[in-house]
């Protein structure tokens, strides 16, 4: 559906690509800026793409301190199983063969966001999760919510969004003997929904990991089915469509493929959130693109460095690279750190849009 590019196209490119070709006529008539609805927030990221977007998202502090056992729900309160990302997850970098510098960038902006109606694969190797997908296979249920995480910049303590999407388990094989124990479980799974959630149960075992956490929650729909957002939704497929055209026009290497935009809509459900989907597939390969050339970059001169000592390649490196990075020349090392704030710089955007973006679109209550 996608292929490569040079350029880094998200909202702010398409923004600026439609104006350039003179089509103003394809924003919508200034929707509110209080407006919570997820189509006329698009419109706004594509106007504003600067927009700071942390404080946007909604969390709420996991853990009370006066907490000291387990909470009990409400009466009739649905209870699910949570699935946490509960270290900060990082994107490893330069993992080829012969690279001798090893890169990892920090999601600061929160852990990766789900998308509904999409298909997530799931590697389990915690024993505290191996023990959830046995319990959910036991009872029949087979769904356990997923909320975005982040760290609270105050207290460094974990935070949950207030609204999270529910992972229906579809397929579950056990790779324990294929993977030689790194992994438990490779399990295939459906996001079915989304749900706002009222309270953790469990608080405790977020600090000891002795299992996983269960939380009460309630169900979460839109509140405008009455709506009519056809105009709007027909301006979003225009946008997607004059970027489609404007991409093949200036010859990117990154194209949407103009079969599946023209096959593409954005009504409620599956049909707007499909287009999440593809540019969320669309910015991850901007983040691999990237990667490639701050791999190639970093190869390309320690190769050069090792050619000239007469010095055979490194096999293979340090966990962070830091032991090779520090027996190389003063002039190389600085090469090496000026490239890895410049990769900081451009994929930080991408890891934000890819996380606070998506999690606004989700925790929106209205199409």
């Amino acid at each position: 559906q996608i292929s490569w590019s040079h350029y880094d196209n998200r909202w702010v490119f398409l923004a600026w690509a439609i104006k350039r070709v003179g089509s103003p006529s394809v924003w919508p008539g200034g929707p509110s800026q209080s407006c919570s609805c997820r189509v006329a927030h698009v419109f706004r990221l594509a106007q504003d793409p600067d927009q700071e977007a942390r404080n946007a998202v909604r969390y709420f502090t996991l853990l009370d301190g006066d907490v000291v056992s387990d909470l009990e729900p409400q009466q009739g309160a649905r209870v699910i199983p949570c699935f946490i990302f509960q270290e900060p997850q990082l994107v490893t970098l330069a993992r080829r063969r012969h690279t001798v510098y090893q890169l990892q960038l920090r999601r600061n902006q929160g852990s990766f966001a789900y998308v509904p109606f999409s298909n997530q694969i799931l590697n389990i190797f915690e024993p505290r999760y191996c023990q959830m997908y046995s319990d959910i296979l036991l009872s029949g249920g087979r769904m356990f919510v997923v909320p975005q995480t982040a760290p609270d910049d105050g207290t460094g303590q974990v935070r949950l969004s207030e609204v999270g999407v529910v992972l229906h388990l579809d397929e579950l094989w056990d790779h324990f003997d294929e993977s030689n124990g790194m992994v438990k479980y490779v399990c295939s799974h459906s996001v079915v929904g989304r749900v706002r959630l009222k309270k953790v149960l469990n608080p405790l075992c977020v600090a000891n990991r002795s299992t996983y956490l269960r939380v009460e929650v309630e169900d979460m729909t839109d509140n405008d089915h009455a709506s009519n957002c056809t105009e709007k939704e027909l301006q979003i497929i225009n946008m997607l469509a004059q970027l489609c055209s404007i991409q093949s026009k200036v010859g990117v290497d990154v194209q949407f493929s103009e079969n599946v935009v023209m096959e593409m809509n954005a009504t409620r459900g599956p049909g707007f959130w499909g287009i999440v989907s593809l540019w969320q597939d669309y910015l991850t390969r901007r983040a691999q693109e990237h990667q490639l050339k701050f791999e190639k970059e970093i190869h390309e001169g320690v190769a050069a460095y090792l050619k000239d000592a007469k010095r055979e390649m490194l096999s293979q490196t340090t966990r962070d690279g830091q032991e090779v990075l520090q027996a190389l020349p003063v002039d190389e090392q600085k090469r090496v750190s000026k490239l890895q704030l410049q990769f900081q710089e451009e994929v930080t955007p991408i890891m934000r849009e890819q996380s606070q973006r998506i999690q606004e679109l989700i925790q929106s209550d209205s199409h």
